[in-house]
């Protein structure tokens, strides 16, 4: 007897007509056997017991088989959300499989499997029927891709501007995962050559979608090496290291004005004129960027600076003594002391005879006959410090003998 393939589940006695054979002999139902169907209604196994109707054929044979409903399109997969969002792990929701009003069992009725349910697009749920069961039916889901927003990207330090662009580095995060440039998401810097703020607009690929833009500053470099290189009584000169990327410098005074402007990057000195002498006050250094008219200002470099005292006048000079030599001077306002230099010529070496208090000094040491030279220079404290006025007129006269 040939075996009964699976049959399809009905609601009704299902009842397959059996080949029955003997020695390549077709028998025939009702003449040479008789039939009976048992469990032939519903899902399962169902029997076909075979019996022998005439003297020779007699005794009975049982032939079993599967009574099994074939999974298909108007089998119902519940419970599984139209659209999920990408999380880079495999996205596996649970399923209720229902096929006409019953609920199937997972691993009973039938087996699940997934596919393409990673990344971003359609994942395929695969229901394969088993047991009782047979065919098999399909549902999907849409993995949209997840929002950029919730990913973390690394801070950006300010740079310095240095005339090119400053494109820094960033990593994106989600969770514990590290995104890939390129593959991941997308890096757009705008406004990175020029001072100012800056921005990386970082946009989603793949399996992220959406922007996060963080910005950025780039900053015009500090002036360094600051210092002052010379002073007068009404001026100061203050320098500094040069530095080619940037359009100019600007010196401002304590009242915060602006004192001075070098518009040229490979000038490395300002002037500021006009000034008390003998005072000090601090000014301060930046370099600027002028960008198609625009400026942008680094920050201030602050250096003390003191002017030197007023210079003073000899009022009198004379030898009424003999080898005695007597000079007189005017008093400067705020002098701390007065230095005395004599020569022997007037463009000769001149030698310190005293420092004084006094406006007045007497040459003690002088050669009866001889012509000297006299000049004076008046020094003032500042901030303990001592800074000296240029020398005074030079003024002779012959020593008496």
């Amino acid at each position: 007897m040939a075996p009964i393939p699976t049959q399809e589940y009905t609601g009704s006695p299902v009842t397959p007509v059996p080949q029955v054979s003997i020695g390549g002999k077709a028998m025939v139902e009702g003449t040479d056997y008789r039939v009976e169907y048992s469990n032939n209604v519903d899902r399962g196994t169902a029997s076909i017991t075979i019996t022998g109707t005439e003297d020779w054929y007699f005794g009975t044979k049982v032939v079993k088989f599967d009574i099994a409903r074939e999974l298909s399109a108007e089998t119902s997969v519940r419970g599984v959300a139209s659209v999920y969002t990408y999380t880079g792990a495999a996205i596996t929701p649970p399923v209720r499989v229902e096929d006409d009003g019953n609920l199937l069992v997972s691993g009973v009725d039938y087996d699940i499997a997934y596919s393409e349910n990673i990344n971003a697009g359609t994942a395929v749920i695969t229901i394969t029927g088993k047991g009782k069961y047979t065919g098999g039916t399909t549902a999907s889901f849409k993995i949209s891709p997840q929002q950029l927003g919730r990913a973390k990207i690394s801070p950006v330090s300010d740079q310095i501007f240095n005339g090119k662009e400053q494109n820094p580095p960033i990593t994106v995060t989600s969770g514990s995962t590290t995104l890939q440039s390129g593959k991941d998401y997308s890096v757009v810097y705008v406004n990175s050559a020029t001072p100012g703020m800056a921005s990386v607009i970082v946009k989603g690929e793949g399996n992220y979608t959406g922007t996060q833009t963080i910005n950025y500053s780039i900053k015009v470099p500090e002036v360094t090496g600051v210092k002052v290189s010379k002073y007068t009584n009404k001026s100061v000169t203050i320098s500094w290291t040069k530095n080619d990327v940037v359009s100019g410098y600007e010196i401002y005074n304590s009242k915060n004005r602006r004192a001075a402007r070098v518009n040229k990057p490979t000038t490395t000195k300002g002037t500021v004129s006009k000034l008390s002498a003998g005072t000090s006050q601090t000014f301060r250094v930046r370099a600027y960027v002028n960008k198609d008219g625009q400026y942008y200002y680094g920050p201030f470099t602050s250096v003390k600076a003191v002017t030197a005292p007023n210079s003073t006048k000899i009022s009198s000079l004379k030898s009424t003594k003999k080898k005695q030599v007597t000079v007189k001077w005017k008093k400067v306002k705020g002098a701390t002391q007065y230095q005395v230099y004599r020569s022997t010529s007037k463009k000769g070496k001149y030698k310190k005879l005293a420092t004084t208090k006094k406006t007045s000094y007497t040459d003690k040491k002088a050669t009866g006959g001889k012509k000297y030279y006299y000049k004076i220079r008046v020094c003032k404290k500042i901030n303990k410090k001592n800074y000296y006025s240029s020398y005074s007129a030079v003024k002779s006269v012959k020593a008496k003998k």
